[in-house]
Formats: C-alpha cells, structure tokens, sequence
C-alpha cells in the first residue's frame, strides 16, 4: 500500500458554491474514506474480514447509515517508477459537521490502520445540502 495523505478536500455537491443560508436542507459534510484492501507482507483483506470490520467498527459509529463501494486503487511508487494497484472500499457518509461525527471518523480510520496494518486511510471531505425526501406513509 502506498503512502498516502489523509486528505481534506474542500469542494460544493453543486454546479457552484452554496452557502448554508441557501441551502433548502440542511447543511453537513460528505466524507469519503479510501480503504485499500492490500495487507504489507502480502496477501489482502478478505471478505470475511472486511465484514466483520463494517459490523464491529462502522456500524457502530455511524447506525443511521453509509454506503460501501468496491474500488481498484492505483498509485506511483516511486521507489521502483511503476504504476501499482490493489483492491479497495469506499465508504461514503453523509453527517452533520460535529465532534461525535469527527471522532467516529478517525476512530474507522484509527481501527483499519491497526486492524490491517496499513499506511494510510485517504479521507476526503466536502460540504453538501442534505434533504431527506420521504414517500407516502413516511414516519407513520
């Protein structure tokens, strides 16, 4: 796994900017967090594993939900000049711009660092309007 930085991106869900007056909903933080799945020494992080890692560590700290994507990482290393890749998860989370929120965050990525012996947990942030659109008979 390459070294990467833990990464704070500052970016709008919108064609253009957005202030949090103009936003019709309300306004919290996407963030996303890149998990490579490639484990130092060799081998990766199996399926299994990765399982038990959403079900003890994610869930727990953001119940209300997130989204899981299966990914392929490529980056330089620039020991050798050549062009590596390995599999990856994207976990995507929608959350209010709060401490609780802040920690839970770096505890995933505190939790995958140890778990997997990793070098990094790229995270990208950005502001979003957040509207929850809810069908017929919602909240009943």
């Amino acid at each position: 796994m390459p070294a990467l930085i833990v990464a704070s991106l500052a970016g709008c869900a919108t064609a253009g900017p957005q202030s949090d007056a103009a936003c019709k909903g309300e306004a919290w933080r996407e963030t996303q967090l890149y998990l490579g799945r490639g484990i130092p020494g060799g081998g990766e992080v199996s399926d299994a594993q990765w399982r038990d890692f959403v079900e003890s560590v994610v869930v727990p700290h953001f119940k209300d939900g997130f989204t899981v994507l299966d990914g392929t990482g490529f980056w330089l290393d620039r020991e050798t000049t050549t062009t590596g890749q390995e599999r990856s998860k994207l976990v995507v989370v929608f959350h209010p711009q709060d401490a609780g929120s802040e920690a839970a965050l770096q505890a995933i990525a505190s939790a995958y660092l140890r778990r997997f012996r990793q070098q990094a947990v790229l995270r990208a942030e950005r502001p979003v309007c957040v509207i929850f659109d809810a069908g017929p008979g919602a909240g009943q």
